[in-house]
């Protein structure tokens, strides 16, 4: 993740630090020969004076949890669980309710085709596109 000045903003920068990793380079290689194709310095002042904040590597949860930790520390943030409501909670005010709530969202899901299932592979939704064909 390159960070950028979202981080700086909400102030999780310091969190996601602790447990990520700062690589000196980035390197591309070709698949089939194994040469280098291309490499980008990250720690220097090329890169610097282009993206300004530092390139991290982390892991999705490390970086959700840090996320998280935030929102609970901010006073301004609250969380509503849909389970303990019995059914989709309302949002926040201020906010917009999800797409799946806003009107013409059946009308929407209907017109775009199959519902995708996150579980599925790549490889499972090209055999599914081809039986539908």
């Amino acid at each position: 993740m390159s960070l950028t000045p979202a981080p700086h903003r909400i102030a999780v920068v310091g969190t996601v630090r602790r447990t990520a990793v700062a690589p000196p380079q980035l390197v591309m290689m070709d698949a089939l020969s194994g040469d280098q194709i291309a490499s980008l310095d990250l720690r220097g002042a090329a890169y610097t004076r282009r993206f300004t904040y530092p390139y991290l590597v982390t892991h999705r949860t490390d970086l959700h949890a840090a996320l998280l930790s935030a929102c609970q520390e901010h006073p301004s943030v609250g969380r509503v669980s849909a389970a303990r409501s019995g059914g989709e909670a309302p949002p926040p005010a201020g906010r917009r309710p999800p797409p799946s709530a806003r009107p013409n969202a059946a009308a929407r899901a209907s017109s775009s085709g199959p519902a995708h299932d996150p579980g599925e592979t790549a490889q499972q939704q090209s055999g599914r596109r081809e039986q539908e064909a």
